[in-house]
């Protein structure tokens, strides 16, 4: 595992998007990422029902987008603006 990285998912979910899956899991998966940030308030994001379907409809695309474009321009000052980020949202 590394610090800034894609995030492991359910391996259920992996199997629904595993092109988009393929270029992410080449590498340690991370603590946190862009989609980390971005939805770290994902269990607000839904409505009462069908959650999952809601998830890999809408939200599980979105994450997979800002991961992948993470990953394809990945430097060392992205990552440590990624820890910078990460570290500001927990305390707010």
């Amino acid at each position: 595992m590394q610090l800034v990285g894609s995030r492991p998912e359910v391996e259920c979910y992996v199997e629904m998007f595993r092109e988009q899956y393929a270029l992410l899991l080449k590498e340690a998966p991370g603590i946190t990422d862009p989609a980390s940030i971005a939805y770290r308030r994902e269990d607000q994001m839904f409505t009462f029902e069908g959650r999952e379907e809601q998830y890999v409809s809408k939200i599980l695309p979105d994450k997979l987008r800002l991961s992948l474009e993470y990953q394809l321009h990945r430097t060392f000052l992205s990552d440590i603006r990624i820890l910078l980020a990460t570290v500001c949202r927990m305390t707010v």
